[in-house]
This record gives C-alpha cells, sequence and structure tokens, in this order.
C-alpha cells in the first residue's frame, strides 16, 4: 500500500525514528527501456536484409508489424506505452507533492498532461492530420506532402518547449534537468529529424539512408521519454512505515 508523506504527518519524535527514505531506481529503470527501445528499433531497422526485401517493400507481414516508420503495430504500442507510463508516474508525482504542501504539484501535473495528449496522439496519429490545416493555411508551405504537418508541429513543438521550461523552474535540479533534457532529444526526434528528412527527402531513394533516418528519428523519441520517466522517478523518495510504503517529495522542490 502506498501513501502520501502528508497522510501521516509525523510529530517531530515519530520523524526521528522512522526510517530513512530511499531514491526510487531511475537508472535501472531507464538503462532497461532505453535498451529494449534500442533493439526494438535496430530489429526494425535489420528487417529488410534478413527478410532479403529491398528497403521500399513494405508489403511483408513482418515488417508492416514491426517496422517503426509503420503505424498502428508493436513500436506504436511500446511509444505509445512509454508515454503512458511516464503520464502515470507524473501523475504519481504531482499527488505526493500537492499532498505534501508543495507548489511543484501543478508543474508535475503539466508535464503528466502532457505525457497523456502524447500518447494519445501516438496511438491516433492527430498530428499526420494536422497537414490539413498546415496546407488550408499556407498552400505553398515548403515540406511537402508527406510532411505538411510540420507546419503546426514546428510552431507548436517550440511553444510546448517554452511553458516545459517555465513549468520546470521550481523542480528539484536533478528532475529539472532530466525532465527537460528528455522532452529536447524527443523533439529532437520528432520534429528536427522529420525537418532532415523533408530536406533530404527529394534527393534520396529508399535505401538505407532515407530508412536510417527514420529509424534514428524514431529511438530519439523514445529514449526522450524514457528520460523523462526517470526525471519524474527522482522527484519522489519512499520509505518503508510498516505495512505501507510512504512517498515522500524529494528535497528541494
Amino acid at each position: 500500500m502506498l501513501r502520501a508523506a502528508g497522510d501521516d504527518a509525523p510529530d517531530s519524535a515519530r520523524s526521528r525514528g522512522r526510517t530513512a527514505s530511499r531514491g526510487l531506481p531511475w537508472r535501472r529503470v531507464a538503462w532497461t527501456l532505453a535498451v529494449l527501445s534500442l533493439l526494438l528499433v535496430l530489429l526494425s531497422l535489420a528487417l529488410p536484409p534478413a527478410l532479403g526485401l529491398p528497403y521500399d517493400d513494405y508489403d511483408h507481414w513482418l515488417r508492416d508489424f514491426l517496422d517503426v516508420g509503420r503505424e498502428g503495430n508493436v513500436p506504436t504500442w511500446w511509444s505509445s506505452s512509454l508515454h503512458l507510463v511516464a503520464a502515470g508516474v507524473l501523475t504519481v508525482v504531482a499527488l505526493v507533492h500537492r499532498q505534501a504542501g508543495r507548489g511543484t504539484g501543478a508543474a508535475w501535473a503539466f508535464f503528466a498532461l502532457l505525457h497523456l495528449a502524447f500518447s494519445a496522439d501516438e496511438a491516433t496519429l492527430i498530428h499526420d492530420r494536422a497537414r490539413r490545416l498546415t496546407t488550408l493555411v499556407a498552400p505553398d508551405h515548403p515540406f511537402g506532402d508527406g510532411y505538411a504537418w510540420l507546419g503546426v508541429g514546428i510552431p507548436l513543438g517550440i511553444a510546448v518547449l517554452v511553458a516545459a521550461v517555465l513549468a520546470a523552474r521550481g523542480l528539484p535540479a536533478l528532475s529539472r534537468r532530466l525532465v527537460l533534457q528528455g522532452l529536447g532529444v524527443f523533439f529532437l526526434g520528432a520534429v528536427g529529424f522529420e525537418i532532415l528528412h523533408a530536406a533530404v527527402d527529394p534527393y534520396l531513394e529508399v535505401g538505407f539512408t532515407w530508412v536510417a533516418i527514420y529509424h534514428v528519428e524514431e529511438l530519439l523519441e523514445m529514449w526522450g521519454v524514457v528520460i523523462v520517466l526517470a526525471g519524474a522517478m527522482t522527484g519522489v523518495r519512499y520509505r518503508p512505515a510498516g505495512p505501507t510504503v510512504v512517498l515522500e517529495p524529494t528535497a528541494g522542490s
């Protein structure tokens, strides 16, 4: 059973006798998820030569099931799940901080809602539908039909990053650094490498280089979420309290 530290409100005597709190194993979790993400991306990249397929052949059922550039398959589920797990952990951290009377609860809740939205977007491809808005507002946009969503994605990404920097100001130093680094890595993949792909697409045939670019893009997105999740885990500490485990806000928040 889990409780927030504010639920028991121990007096000074009880506080002196209680078990010292410990940090969550965020490094172990982050490394595990990062390696699993890397293996999934490498498997996707290795499939065409392993199956004897040219890189522009997406008809084989196994490639369609495992390629990170396709939608509605295992990599999509994995990416969406990473965002969802991050949103869940961020929500718990927000509740712990709020229960303890810390002013940072709202900031943690902001990041939780952000990753909940990212998870929904990953599962439903809302951002791909933004290409219609780009085409409507700027018919002569420079991105090409396959990348038109960048007309919305670039300003939206900048706005999210600015809001994130402002929201993270009161977080503990390590938490703030990891959360902002994670979002930076995520947007480097989601927007930065998408811009790169749009720039080289007219000059490249669908071969190893073309496919490798979107594999790096997807890997950076996954790793970015993992880093944010690690940052969320540094936002609380835990200590045994009889049959329960009490979560406490990390000092400095």
